[in-house]
């Protein structure tokens, strides 16, 4: 099977057109299966849904009440990302003051 029908935009497309659902089940097993629509389908799906301003609404209230709950997550992150970037600018600092005395 190298195709599938997408349920939503009802035409056939590679299976590489569908994301990968995991089912685990409660014996522990694990079942990987195609989606049933398309990313194509998904994603246009998920941006109608978004840009309605009864759920932009929703949208931003749960964003507003996850920042606030995970400060220090986002803290966290923000830190680790400063690093990061100190230590890459050093290394092209290092790299400019090297090619500057040759």
């Amino acid at each position: 099977m190298t195709t599938k029908k997408c349920s939503k935009c009802k035409l056939e497309k590679p299976l590489t057109e569908f994301s990968i659902v995991k089912h685990t089940r409660k014996t522990g097993n694990v079942k990987l299966y195609p989606s049933s629509w398309c990313k194509q389908c998904a994603s246009d799906h998920i941006n109608n849904w978004q840009k309605k301003p009864e759920n932009r609404a929703k949208i931003t209230a749960y964003r507003k009440a996850w920042v606030a709950a995970n400060k220090d997550k986002i803290a966290a992150i923000q830190k680790r990302c400063y690093l990061k970037r100190k230590e890459e600018l050093a290394v092209i600092k290092a790299k400019i003051t090297e090619d500057k005395t040759q």
